[in-house]
């Protein structure tokens, strides 16, 4: 007699709850679809012609995860122009929408601090504590005409970094990308450079979070970031904020113009930790129940 086929047959009661763990961790690993639409600027629009009856368009409409439209805010001599376009696009197939920034230096010399935010908010509530937010950008102007580019998180819109509340947060520095830990800032040693186009990645952990920065005109490889601590908030605002800040023209009543590209803007809920736990649980019954099987095959 083949023991071992005997010793199997009590345990075939199993395989229902063996495939049911298998199914909720499958479900859980791939993570259900976002209930917050992924934005893709699908309806297009353009500061001259906003498209306001559409939610995945500039400016947009709320509703579909999105609590506003798409806004900005700034200061000092700063005009700027939107337009969704489908050419030199970031990912195949898709639209991007076109940032231009012109900065002018006026007879005085002052405006050194205009500078742009473009922001939209998404709501909080549909997404686990654990989700990530990611998109892509391209720089397609000179480096040497930008003082500083700022993506992050806050509770509201926001003229420059400022005002308490910010949690994750990216910067340009040294002409590199960086990421903050707490108050000090981390090295990503990714270079900015004009007309590479980047993936960035945030994942939101609790309190915390890490980046995840790929040059995907090269292939060097991406940055990855430890686990970081937010930099003054302890919790995600919804509001993401695109922030730019042009140089300083050196000739008074002469512009600056910068133009950017941003795309495929997503926030994507992690596995459910409820439903993690409730694999660990099934694994667990069914770890128990086949050994006490296995014993009284034995036993016998």
């Amino acid at each position: 007699m083949n023991t071992t086929h005997q010793a199997v047959r009590p345990l075939r009661r199993f395989i229902p709850l063996i495939a049911g763990a298998v199914t909720l961790v499958s479900g859980a690993a791939s993570g259900q679809a976002s209930p917050i639409l992924p934005l893709d600027f699908a309806g297009g629009g353009s500061s001259a012609s906003p498209v306001t009856s559409q939610v995945d368009a500039w400016t947009g409409a709320s509703g579909a995860g999105w609590l506003t439209p798409w806004a900005s805010r700034k200061n000092g001599t700063i005009t700027f122009s939107t337009e969704v376009r489908n050419d030199q696009p970031l990912t195949d197939g898709k639209n991007r929408l076109a940032i231009t920034v012109n900065k002018t230096r006026p007879e005085d010399g002052g405006g050194d601090a205009a500078q742009l935010t473009l922001y939209r908010q998404y709501d909080t509530s549909l997404v686990e504590e654990n989700h990530t937010v990611s998109f892509q950008f391209r720089l397609d102007s000179s480096i040497t005409d930008i003082s500083r580019i700022s993506f992050y998180d806050a509770k509201q819109g926001n003229t420059s970094p400022t005002g308490g509340t910010i949690s994750w947060y990216i910067i340009s520095d040294d002409n590199q990308w960086k990421v903050y830990n707490g108050g000090s800032t981390v090295n990503s040693d990714i270079a900015i450079v004009q007309d590479h186009i980047y993936d960035f990645s945030i994942s939101i952990v609790g309190d915390q979070y890490s980046v995840v920065i790929d040059d995907l005109s090269t292939s060097d490889g991406p940055f990855t970031s430890a686990l970081l601590n937010f930099h003054q908030e302890s919790t995600v605002g919804g509001f993401l904020n695109f922030h730019f800040r042009p140089n300083q023209p050196a000739v008074a009543n002469t512009t600056i113009t910068s133009q950017f590209s941003l795309g495929s803007v997503t926030v994507i809920p992690e596995p459910s930790q409820v439903a993690l736990l409730g694999v660990a649980a099934v694994s667990l019954l069914v770890g128990q129940s086949v050994f006490k099987a296995r014993q009284k095959y034995f036993q016998r």
